[in-house]
C-alpha cells in the first residue's frame, strides 16, 4: 500500500507515500515494459510469509510468484541502463527486464520511521523469500 520516496539520487527521504492512484501502483495487472521503477515498496514485514509479487508472460504462460517475510521489495526496471548487445545479438537495456529484490528498507538506520534493519551482537539474522516458477 506504500512506497519510499527518494531524492534525485534515489536515496530515501524518509517519507512513506501511499501507492493509491500513482503510476507505481502495481497491485493491479500492468505491463512491466510500461513501468518506470527503481522504488522500494513496503510489505507487512511481520515475520510471516506474504505474497509479494506475481508475474506472468501471457505469450508463453510462464509465471513467477514471490513470497517473503522481509519488510520491503525493490522493483527495478533498468531505466538507467545503457543499451548493450549480448549473446546472439540480444539487446539489453531499459525496460528489457526487471528485478524484484526482497530486502530491508534502504537507509533504514537513518530513518526511525522505517522498519529496523539493525542486527545486534548475539542476534541471528533470518529472512525467507520463496520463488515459485510455473506455467499457467
Amino acid at each position: 500500500d506504500e512506497y519510499l520516496e527518494t531524492d534525485a539520487e534515489k536515496i530515501p527521504t524518509g517519507r512513506i507515500l501511499p501507492l493509491k492512484d500513482t503510476t507505481l501502483d502495481l497491485r493491479r495487472p500492468v505491463e512491466m515494459r510500461c513501468v518506470h521503477a527503481d522504488h522500494t515498496f513496503l510489505l507487512p514485514g511481520d515475520g510471516t510469509l506474504h505474497p509479494t509479487g506475481r508475474v506472468m508472460d501471457p505469450a508463453s504462460g510462464r509465471m513467477l510468484e514471490v513470497e517473503t517475510d522481509y519488510p520491503a521489495v525493490q522493483v527495478y526496471t533498468a531505466d538507467g541502463m545503457a543499451e548493450t548487445r549480448g549473446k546472439a545479438g540480444t539487446v539489453y537495456g531499459p525496460r528489457r527486464g526487471f528485478c524484484l529484490e526482497t530486502q530491508c528498507c534502504p537507509d533504514a538506520p537513518n530513518h526511525p520511521n522505517f522498519p529496523s534493519a539493525l542486527l545486534r551482537a548475539g542476534e541471528t539474522f533470518f529472512h525467507q523469500t520463496v520463488w515459485r516458477f510455473g506455467i499457467t
